[in-house]
């Protein structure tokens, strides 16, 4: 069996980023408060880092007189999906809910990616064709679905954020792990790195599976697109009831 090293490695460093944040955003507060006859100036501090499956907020508040904290929380939280009727679909509620959607939309298609990636990095021999042609539709694919994610983030954050100098946004660590998956994708059909592993199957096994071989290469393309659609719809079953 013959494996594209660049392919399953920019699977690996693909999922790898889905636990990291990408954006993270922050913004601080100063008030007074008066501690018997001294006052006191309090400067409260809220932060949230955004990845894909979750979000971490947290925030403290210092108190700038006596340099000493006053309380600090965090917690961790994962996009809801939203499930209305008809009669519950206002203007407001909309605009409110729909980032969450579409994030959710393009986090899947961010992973149906991932999957025809890792099915990509093993269709080698005769497979080579197709292949290839997967990974050309996977890194495109990949790229796209970060940079709409980003765009959609920045437009709906942006619009809610206190202005500077008390708030901050930027790319996070996982953002860019991603960007470095995705230029790998195309590394692996540009410049494919194969490398032989000696796998004795069992002649049943090989048997099964060797009428797929003669397939046309639309039908092989269609083999790995329902493959890696069920592996996302899967998750998507098993996901979306935790929320």
């Amino acid at each position: 069996m013959r494996i594209n090293v660049f392919a399953l490695l920019a699977a690996a460093v693909m999922i790898s980023a889905l636990f990291l944040p990408w954006v993270s955003t922050g913004f601080a507060g100063i008030g007074q408060s008066s501690s018997g006859r001294q006052l006191e100036t309090i400067v409260a501090f809220f932060s949230s880092k955004f990845s894909p499956f979750q979000d971490v907020v947290g925030f403290s508040f210092i108190n700038a007189t006596t340099n000493s904290v006053i309380a600090r929380a965090e917690s961790t939280v994962a996009p809801r999906i939203i499930f209305l009727s008809l009669q519950d679909v206002t203007p407001s509620w909309f605009l409110a809910w729909t980032p969450i959607q579409v994030y959710l939309f393009f986090n899947f298609l961010y992973l149906f990616a991932v999957g025809l990636m890792t099915l990509a990095s093993f269709a080698n021999d005769s497979w080579s064709k197709v292949g290839r042609r997967t990974s050309i539709a996977a890194s495109n694919l990949l790229f796209v679905t970060i940079f709409i994610y980003i765009l959609f983030f920045f437009y709906f954050v942006t619009a809610r954020a206190p202005a500077p100098p008390y708030s901050f946004m930027y790319l996070d660590v996982g953002f860019w792990i991603a960007i470095f998956g995705a230029a790998l994708a195309f590394v692996s059909w540009l410049h494919p790195k194969l490398i032989t592993i000696n796998i004795k199957l069992k002649t049943e096994t090989f048997n099964r599976v060797k009428h797929w071989l003669p397939a046309g290469e639309w039908e092989k393309a269609a083999v790995m697109a329902v493959a890696a659609f069920l592996a996302v719809f899967i998750f998507a079953i098993i996901y979306l009831p935790l929320l």
